[in-house]
Formats: C-alpha cells, structure tokens, sequence
C-alpha cells in the first residue's frame, strides 16, 4: 500500500513514513528556494537592498509549503502540522493568515475531524 493510499484509508502513518513524507517535503523546499533564487537573479535590476524584502520571499516560500504539505496530506491538517514539525494550533493560525484556505473549506475540515 503506497503513501497516498494509506492517508486515505486512514490517515496513520507510522514515524518511518513520516519521515519519509518530511523528506519529500524538504526537498520540496529546496526546490522552491533554488527556483526563486535563480528567478531573482534572472530578473533584471535584482539587486539586494533595493525593494527586496526577505521576510516576503520567505513568506512566500512558507506558504508554498504549508500548500504543498495540505496536499499531501490531502487537507488534514494534524497530519500536515505533523509532517512540517509544528503545532496544529501553528499550522491552523498559518493557514488563515496565508489565506490558503477559505471559511467554509476550513469549518468542513473542522466538522470532518
């Protein structure tokens, strides 16, 4: 039974295969700090200190991952929270200050739980 399988038919995981899902989400991460990095030095008049706001670059790339963590744990939060190494309550607080998901999607997921 494969990853995706196992988060569907119960959402347990054991800590190797967290671990796994942690690693992915690493390398997911890695990623997405190489490809704004080499989209930030292809763009023209990059230049640190003029507009550039770290804080910003690294919300984004926060967000990116929260999303992609959401995703593979197709939307369940505690295993997400899990995965990415903080508190549900983090997480929960993330998702609404990022936006990533809207009311109604939030108070499903709530009453599912």
């Amino acid at each position: 039974m494969s990853l995706e399988e196992k988060i569907d038919y119960n959402g347990k995981l054991t800590n190797q295969e967290k671990n796994i899902l942690k690693v992915d989400i690493l390398n997911k991460m890695n990623e997405l700090i190489l490809s704004g990095i080499n989209k930030a030095v292809e763009e023209s008049g990059f230049k640190l200190g003029n507009g550039f706001s770290l804080v910003e670059h690294l919300a984004e790339y926060e967000k990116s991952i929260i999303q992609y963590a959401l995703e593979i744990s197709q939307y369940n939060q505690l295993l997400a929270s899990q995965l990415l190494g903080i508190k549900y309550t983090t997480l929960n607080n993330k998702i609404k200050r990022y936006r990533l998901l809207n009311k109604d999607e939030l108070l499903k997921m709530t009453v599912a739980r």
